[in-house]
């Protein structure tokens, strides 16, 4: 069997297939995903960690601390509607 572009191409197509067919993804999934993705555009890592306040952690500061690379922090607590009286919930 010989390595050509084409049976590159054809794996990576197969391995995002497998992968990109949910927005969630195994932590092996996304391994793969970033080991085979060519284009580390094709795709954006969302990090929501929020934590109990006992934990005494901040998401923000956890994401900037260790994270991925290329990926995104999503804050919830900012999106939050001031008038909502239900904690962590979308306006």
């Amino acid at each position: 069997l010989t390595y050509t572009p084409q049976l590159k191409q054809q794996q990576t197509t197969m391995v995002e297939e497998k992968i990109f067919s949910s927005p969630l993804i195994s932590a092996s999934d996304l391994h793969d995903a970033l080991a085979s993705t060519p284009t580390p555009n094709k795709f954006k890592l969302i990090n929501s960690s929020w934590y109990m306040p006992d934990m005494k952690k901040r998401g923000p500061e956890e994401f900037t601390k260790e994270r991925i690379p290329n990926s995104l922090f999503f804050d919830i607590d900012v999106c939050v509607g001031p008038s909502n009286n239900l904690p962590h919930t979308y306006p």
